[in-house]
């Protein structure tokens, strides 16, 4: 069924581009989507997020993710699904199933996935924490390229005032 197919990629749907243009349709269904979903929804989103991106070699070191802990995000994940799709946003998901198709569902979720990443990266802890590679870039070879393109470079105070 196709649209158990759109579920099944909608975690990876919103860190891909899409060439597709929306429509009104599809824009309605992604503004409802943001609107019906809570914080703890899009703080269960980030977890399920989280957990499925675990499985990847490249982090599987770094991230322990338990089979139970796995199926307890995909729960979670499944009912605010049913939730936004079949109850709140009904109206919005058919009329873009119906005019823009089974990606309006990947779009409006892209939107949400979107959201949530710009709320967990708007916590000052994980802001500094991603800010942090900083001290180790070669700030005058930084500052030489940043003036050969014309930006004037002026010395920023650190976060100590030093």
């Amino acid at each position: 069924m196709k649209i158990l197919y759109a579920a099944a990629t909608l975690g990876a749907s919103f860190l891909l581009a899409s060439s597709a243009s929306a429509s009104v349709y599809s824009d309605d269904l992604g503004k409802c989507l943001v609107a019906k979903t809570s914080d703890q929804d899009k703080a269960g989103l980030i977890q399920w997020i989280f957990a499925a991106l675990s499985a990847s070699p490249a982090i599987q070191d770094m991230a322990k993710v338990t089979t139970a802990q796995h199926d307890a995000h995909d729960r979670a994940m499944a009912a605010v699904f049913d939730r936004l799709i079949l109850v709140d946003c009904r109206q919005q998901s058919a009329d873009a199933l119906k005019y823009d198709g089974i990606n309006a569902v990947q779009e409006g979720f892209k939107l949400l996935g979107q959201v949530a990443m710009q709320s967990l990266v708007s916590d000052a802890t994980v802001s500094d924490s991603m800010g942090r590679f900083t001290q180790y870039i070669d700030k005058e070879k930084l500052a030489d390229l940043m003036q050969s393109s014309g930006i004037k470079v002026t010395d920023q105070p650190s976060k100590t005032g030093k």
